[in-house]
């Protein structure tokens, strides 16, 4: 008997569901249905009674859930007991942080968990997305936090999302205040646009995606200064794609316009993990989703 099995038994019961039950184990569903027919297989009898729609178990099943439940609660104090007196394997979590977003409050989360989990070890190192994601895919990194549906890995990976951000066309009012409600991608390709070289390649890359191409030569100008690109977005030199939040830390006193876009492009914040997660990524990625939803108003 393994005790992921067990674990996969209890989960079930949590859960009601085996696709949720499957997820909080970072595992596939037909991986989770595989534990709960082993463990059947090992006692003998069926402990699911499948003639109900909604999850039922039968007297066997609610038997041993008391026991799988009692085994764990044991299982997890051993496994404590290890952490804290230091006889567990020390492991090194290799964590990138995209220089192109603003990761708190989750960065704070993530400190929070190693604080609290002084026998794991946090390498916290800052990559643009690009070499993060090659990183990445060389095994040189365990996980990635930043725009997530911008560049994709080209090894197999799971991924958390943490917070989107639509993206909106700014200008001045008395530029964009003759546009009525949205504005089409067509007719910004060809604008003098100017964007912040830390997220260049995310607008690029998702304009890329939309297959809107852009002359980078005339219509796209970088800056790694927020004054210089308000000094142009102000005096109507050039327009930008920035999400809201960005508009309101640059501009408070609100004399830019954010118009919706009608292709909606959308910034995901997430996590980037890889498939064969051990614990200890297990114990992070299930500490963030607590926190966030503890966090939610």
């Amino acid at each position: 008997m393994q005790i992921e099995w067990l674990r996969a038994f209890v989960l079930l019961k949590e859960y009601g569901s085996f696709t949720e039950a499957a997820e909080e184990m970072f595992v596939s569903q037909s991986s989770f249905s595989k534990y709960i027919k082993a463990l059947e297989s090992h006692a003998g009898a069926p402990l699911i009674d499948r003639s109900y729609r909604s999850l039922h178990f039968t007297e066997k099943g609610g038997a041993v859930l008391l026991s799988a439940q009692k085994i764990l609660s044991e299982y997890d104090r051993m496994m404590e007991q290890l952490r804290n007196d230091g006889s567990a394997l020390r492991s090194v979590f290799r964590i990138s942080v995209d220089t192109a977003v603003n990761p708190l409050p989750f960065l704070r989360f993530i400190l929070d968990f190693f604080e609290e989990h002084p026998e794991l070890e946090l390498k916290l190192q800052e990559f643009d997305l690009t070499t993060a994601i090659n990183a990445f895919d060389a095994g040189e990194l365990d996980m990635v936090l930043g725009h997530i549906n911008v560049i994709r890995p080209k090894s197999p990976c799971k991924e958390m999302v943490l917070q989107e951000d639509e993206i909106f066309y700014v200008g001045r009012k008395q530029d964009l205040s003759v546009i009525h409600q949205s504005i089409a991608l067509s007719q910004v390709k060809n604008d003098r646009l100017i964007l912040h070289q830390n997220m260049h390649l995310e607008i690029t890359e998702l304009l890329k995606q939309k297959k809107v191409s852009v002359n980078k030569a005339h219509s796209i100008v970088t800056t790694t200064s927020r004054d210089v690109m308000k000094a142009y977005l102000t005096g109507g030199q050039a327009r930008s794609l920035l999400t809201r939040s960005d508009v309101t830390a640059m501009d408070p006193e609100e004399q830019l316009l954010c118009l919706p876009l009608e292709d909606h492009l959308t910034l995901r914040l997430g996590l980037l993990y890889g498939k064969n997660t051990g614990t200890g990524e297990r114990m992070l990625v299930r500490y963030l989703k607590e926190r966030i939803a503890k966090a939610k108003p």
